[in-house]
């Protein structure tokens, strides 16, 4: 998208008022730029009529005109230029809404491709430049043409004997853009490219603080960002030395043309030029001069506007790789049975096309409305990816996910989602209050319906001890508590909707065992009709779990009962022995003459 198409764009994107306004803006500039080209012909009265007769009040009058012309005109361009602001601005406004709208509704896909580093620059400097490249083209595009064009046409009428050296300058200024201005494009898009990758280093080094200062990486870290700053410098001071050509050559193409006029005006008697006459054409030479300098440092603004409103039009044109179904599937209440209908699932490159082997193969099960399944295997066995199937987080590759005989891609997601609460293993909480924390997950919630959650989740105890209970606020990402203290929480925001379906990804990791089987206690006893998958490590979350869903390198090798498995799967075996001890002690533990 070069320049011209980027302000077509946005201009089209326009409100009907808001195009008015431009109207208005675009009136209120050519009014300023005429007033403007009149000041220089007050100068030459003022000179041949006025000093060269000793006539004060020729001095006097023309001054009083040339004032009015001057203020008139100032006065024109403010109001032109506030207009412009208020455009790009809204335009800017609109704009950020609509990417962080679009944002919003990408799958967990998308977002790991763009990344947030990049993301964030995206809705932060580069519609800046959008804003500021188009408030500048509102300013100048048609007023530069203007001035140009009126201020060429003076000289020809004024003194026409100057016209020549006026367009050879002219001219010249314009090849020298037309030279230097197209390059800077592609030297813009990859200093956009480098303050990505800067952006990144940053958001990692400041969410990973803890790890930096843990193992003394600040040194390293420092070195790692200071060599992206690097980079960003090297990419941002190429367009600036090419830039910094114009001004210098601009200066000498001015001198140039008023050396050329001075041997004009000199040359002969005949064609001696009034001094009022050489001041007109100074000044009107300089008001041709300027459109074209402007240019020379509007351009180059505009290419940047255009690098950058074409990576706002990437994300804009960009598909979801989750999308909702156009005429979808109404399911006012689910009753939580699930399938798995030989599922495979690869994650996509940037590109769109499957990375690597599949981190799912041909997994099929079926869990009934109220069970409780726990979910086990070693890491990277792809726990997390099949859980995330469920609420179309990822769409599967092949084969289908059902709810209650529904395939989730024909469902609404206020339906499914709605009824399916999902809590990780790395609980994100937000700043504000426990309660609006908490009621995320059921905005309508009432206090009783938040300290019921919050006893599910075995968090109403240490709420109540803090100093203002339910409406202490929180730090950002709930710095303030401890990890379980945060994971509780977490399970508190997806209990208190009463979802159907209860999916908890590692969610208690960071609680001690007694709590962890409270929890699943007050889980059985409150969500006694919900169905809940647990993605575990400890083998002690599936003793009490209805079935047993054991994956290994993205395939489903085991599923049942604990008993079931401890009798027909050697791995399942292996991981209970490894945690908790021989088989035959297990069994005597627990009184239930399981196998030796």
């Amino acid at each position: 998208m070069g320049a011209l198409g980027s302000l077509l764009f946005l201009t089209r994107r326009l409100s009907s008022e808001q195009r008015w306004l431009l109207f208005a803006s675009q009136v209120c500039l050519v009014f300023s730029v005429v007033l403007e080209l009149m000041i220089p012909q007050q100068i030459q009265r003022i000179i041949d009529d006025g000093i060269r007769n000793e006539d004060v009040g020729v001095i006097a009058s023309t001054s009083a005109i040339m004032l009015g012309f001057t203020v008139t005109s100032a006065l024109f361009a403010i109001l032109a230029a506030g207009l412009g602001a208020r455009i790009a601005t809204q335009t800017a406004h609109e704009l950020r809404v609509g990417i962080y709208k679009k944002v919003t509704t990408f799958s967990f896909g998308d977002l790991d491709r763009f990344q947030t580093g990049p993301l964030l620059v995206r809705l932060t400097s580069d519609i800046a430049i959008v804003r500021n490249g188009f408030l500048i083209a509102i300013v100048m595009i048609i007023r530069s043409p203007v001035m140009l064009i009126g201020a060429v046409g003076l000289v020809a009428f004024e003194t026409p004997q100057l016209l020549v050296p006026t367009l050879m300058v002219v001219g010249a200024m314009a090849a020298l853009i037309l030279v230097i201005v197209p390059s800077l494009s592609p030297l813009y898009a990859a200093q956009q490219h480098r303050l990505d990758r800067l952006n990144t280093v940053l958001q990692e080094n400041l969410a990973g603080v803890q790890v930096v200062k843990n193992f003394v990486r600040q040194p390293l870290e420092i070195e790692r960002y200071s060599e992206r700053n690097d980079d960003l410098y090297d990419a941002a001071i190429r367009p600036a030395r090419r830039i910094a050509i114009m001004e210098p050559s601009f200066m000498t193409l001015l001198y140039l043309a008023v050396a050329g006029a001075l041997f004009v005006a000199g040359r002969s008697e005949t064609s001696l030029l009034t001094a009022g006459e050489l001041a007109t054409f100074f000044n009107y030479l300089l008001t041709a001069m300027l459109p074209i300098a402007f240019l020379g440092f509007v351009l180059p603004e505009l290419g940047r506007m255009a690098t950058s409103l074409q990576r706002f039009v990437e994300i804009e044109e960009t598909v979801p790789e989750v999308a909702e179904h156009p005429s979808p599937t109404r399911v006012a209440s689910l009753t939580g049975a699930i399938e798995f209908d030989h599922v495979s699932l690869h994650y996509r490159d940037a590109t769109g096309e499957p990375a690597g082997p599949p981190v799912l193969e041909d997994v099929s099960f079926s869990i009934d409305a109220g069970e409780t399944v726990v979910i086990l295997g070693s890491t990277g066995s792809g726990k997390t990816s099949l859980v995330n199937c469920i609420p179309r987080f990822y769409d599967v590759t092949s084969g289908a996910v059902r709810l209650d005989g529904h395939d989730v891609r024909d469902l609404a997601f206020a339906d499914t989602r709605g009824q399916i609460a999902v809590t990780l293993q790395e609980a994100r909480l937000f700043s504000g209050s426990i309660e609006r924390n908490i009621t995320m997950g059921a905005p309508d919630a009432t206090r009783e319906q938040i300290v019921e959650a919050a006893e599910a989740a075995d968090a109403a105890t240490f709420i109540s001890a803090l100093p203002n209970g339910y409406t202490a606020d929180l730090s950002e990402k709930g710095t303030n508590l401890s990890g379980g203290q945060r994971q509780r929480i977490a399970l508190a925001r997806a209990l208190v909707g009463r979802p159907r379906i209860i999916i908890l990804d590692d969610t208690t990791s960071a609680v001690d065992v007694a709590t962890e089987s409270r929890i699943q206690s007050q889980l059985a006893a409150r969500f006694a009709g919900s169905t809940v998958l647990m993605v575990a490590q400890r083998v002690s979350a599936a003793l009490s779990a209805d079935r047993v869903l054991l994956l290994e390198d993205g395939r489903l090798i085991g599923n049942g009962t604990h008993e079931e498995l401890l009798e027909s799967n050697d791995l399942y075996r292996t991981i209970v022995e490894s945690q908790l001890g021989p088989l035959d002690e297990v069994a005597a533990l627990l009184g239930d003459g399981g196998p030796p």
